[in-house]
């Protein structure tokens, strides 16, 4: 059962996390990537923006889903607990 366990750490870790003020500076101009993938499909991103005029609930950019929350449950089974935090807008990078 150390999956599960991980899995708890993960998402009490996830709960408490707060995305504030002083994380747009240290998130802009920076590289980040999703940790939810496996490293074997691990993709880099450049983040352009933090757009703090957008949150989880706002359209997604595509007609295939209404807002970011219905995209991540979807696409990851996951579930965007801060309903708050802004989003990243963001560019494909290779990782060099």
């Amino acid at each position: 059962m150390q999956g599960s366990s991980s899995y708890l750490t993960r998402k009490s870790e996830l709960l408490l996390y707060e995305f504030c003020c002083y994380c747009c500076c240290r998130y802009t101009n920076a590289v980040v990537a999703p940790w939810y993938r496996p490293m074997e499909q691990a993709n880099y991103y450049y983040v352009e923006v933090v757009c703090d005029d957008m949150t989880p609930a706002s359209a997604f950019p595509d007609d295939n889903y209404t807002s970011f929350n219905e995209y991540f449950m979807k696409k990851y089974k996951l579930e965007i607990y801060n309903q708050t935090q802004p989003m990243l807008d963001v560019d494909y990078t290779t990782a060099r």
